[in-house]
């Protein structure tokens, strides 16, 4: 009988299969981009016009795709459910700028004509006789939609993601027994006070007719202790009593 994984490594599961799948949506949408899209043929001339003349729109937000997954590798949970929400919108636009193209090749290439056949203006489009296509413009239409439902997908299970670890995090010090940092350091004064002689819960005369430690061995009083430099100390692993 098989042990089922535990929740923790499920959403860890979860986590690297949505992200290399963003990335490789992306990836996708980049190379057809760079790709060759369609041949216009202009009287006795074939003009090609790639990704780049057809749909430049594409770059722009392939790239912005990309430094979404880079983000949601390290956002939290309310954080991940927008940018999944932002890469859904991000594969809507996708899909819709491939649809448009593939709607309309001639009018999305027709900048092409000016470049190459030296013909501008908005009716440019009408003098291409055929137009040749490729099935770059369909592959960056099916990774649109993809990313829209891989960007859903984000959003509805970012709650399901393992925290990401954060090297700066605040840590909260705990003693072995269970006691907070500060107690622990509370402790520490009152046994230090009773090793030099002072009776902490004497009265004033018996304190006074004890011999006070020298100032320099001392430890500060915990009210006298600053918590943020006392924590700059025990980062550089000096002891903050002292």
């Amino acid at each position: 009988m098989s042990v089922p994984a535990e929740p923790g490594r499920r959403g860890g599961r979860l986590k690297s299969l949505s992200l290399l799948a963003l990335l490789a949506g992306n990836g996708v949408v980049l190379l057809a981009w760079s790709q060759q899209w369609y041949v216009l043929h202009l009287d006795d001339r074939a003009i090609p016009a790639s990704g780049q003349v057809a749909a430049g729109p594409l770059l722009a937000l392939a790239l912005t795709g990309l430094v979404l997954v880079a983000a949601l590798a390290l956002a939290g949970v309310a954080f991940r459910i927008i940018l999944g929400v932002l890469q859904a919108l991000l594969g809507g636009c996708i899909t819709l700028q491939a649809a448009l193209t593939i709607g309309d090749p001639a009018h999305a290439s027709s900048s092409v004509l000016r470049e190459t056949a030296g013909i501008s203006g908005q009716h440019a489009a009408d003098l291409v006789d055929r137009v040749d296509g490729s099935g770059w413009p369909f592959l960056a239409l099916a990774a649109g939609v993809v990313l829209v439902l891989l960007g859903l997908l984000v959003a509805v299970t970012a709650t399901r993601w393992p925290v990401s670890s954060r090297r700066y995090s605040r840590t909260r010090l705990v003693a072995p027994d269970g006691r907070s940092a500060a107690e622990a350091l509370d402790e520490g004064d009152r046994d230090a006070a009773d090793d030099a002689g002072v009776d902490v819960h004497g009265d004033d005369t018996a304190a006074s007719t004890r011999p006070s430690p020298s100032p320099s061995s001392s430890p500060r009083p915990a009210a006298e202790r600053d918590a943020v430099a006392d924590w700059d100390a025990l980062s550089e692993g000096d002891d903050p009593t002292r």
